[in-house]
């Protein structure tokens, strides 16, 4: 696996959840910024599921994770389309998808 930089790890006090955080604050002039975003959920989504968050955090063995995406720009009808898909399949898988908006 490719190494996966993750923007923030922490431990939710409130709820016992691995909450993985990615800022995004490109903006949505083109196709490729909505894939290398899905790319980097991706890589997210591996680094949970292989275990190797917990090499960095111990306390996630055993916890779910929320990819908690932070964005500083509006994404497109068609990103938001995609956004709401995946957050239904991760929730399948038992992963949390939120979608937070700041600074518009």
């Amino acid at each position: 696996m490719e190494d996966v930089v993750i923007d923030q790890i922490a431990l939710s006090e409130k709820t016992g959840k691995i909450i993985l955080s990615l800022n995004h604050s490109d903006p949505w002039d083109d196709d490729s910024v909505l894939k290398t975003l899905l790319a980097r959920i991706g890589g997210y989504v591996s680094a949970f599921e292989s275990g190797s968050i917990s090499e960095h955090l111990p306390e996630a063995v055993g916890k779910s994770a929320i990819i908690r995406v932070v964005f500083t720009t509006r994404p497109d009808d068609k990103a938001s389309n995609w956004l709401a898909s995946l957050q239904t399949r991760l929730k399948e898988r038992g992963i949390g998808l939120e979608l937070l908006y700041v600074g518009y």
